[in-house]
């Protein structure tokens, strides 16, 4: 079993061993909570040809890029190849299931918000494996770690 360990150093490393000692293969990715808001929508890979309906962050982006390099490093030097991408910081809404449809108009006109009283903190990581089907997409949570405050 591995176990990922999001504790500031030195912390970190003081788990990381007492965790080894008892036989678990640990990952390291300390991170600490942030807080986010929401911001402007968006589509991947564009709004003309949308598959994916997303909300990108005003504030916390930054945060969440960094957590998502930390946990591309820690699955690397596990053996998990490295993404094709750079990650962009954003929240998915949804997918989009007629192919042609082209999501420009709808997301130029989509309403500004006020981010007051929007705002959430961000206090754990999950690892979510995602399985397309027919009937839509079932999420199983592989591993989940609480960030450090």
């Amino acid at each position: 079993m591995a176990v990922l360990v999001t504790r500031p150093s030195p912390d970190n490393e003081a788990t990381a061993d007492a965790l080894r000692a008892k036989g678990f293969d640990v990952l390291l990715a300390p991170m600490l909570r942030f807080e986010a808001v929401p911001g402007a929508y968006g589509a991947f890979p564009s709004a003309h040809r949308a598959r994916v309906i997303w909300v990108g962050l005003e504030r916390g982006g930054e945060a969440l890029v960094a957590l998502a390099r930390a946990l591309d490093r820690a699955l690397e030097r596990r053996g998990f190849d490295r993404p094709d991408r750079a990650f962009t910081a954003h929240l998915t809404l949804g997918r989009v299931r007629e192919r042609e449809a082209d999501w420009s108009a709808a997301l130029a006109a989509a309403p500004k918000r006020d981010p007051v009283g929007l705002e959430f903190r961000v206090e754990r990581l999950s690892v979510v494996e995602s399985t397309l089907s027919p009937r839509g997409s079932i999420y199983r949570v592989r591993l989940e770690a609480p960030l450090t405050s």
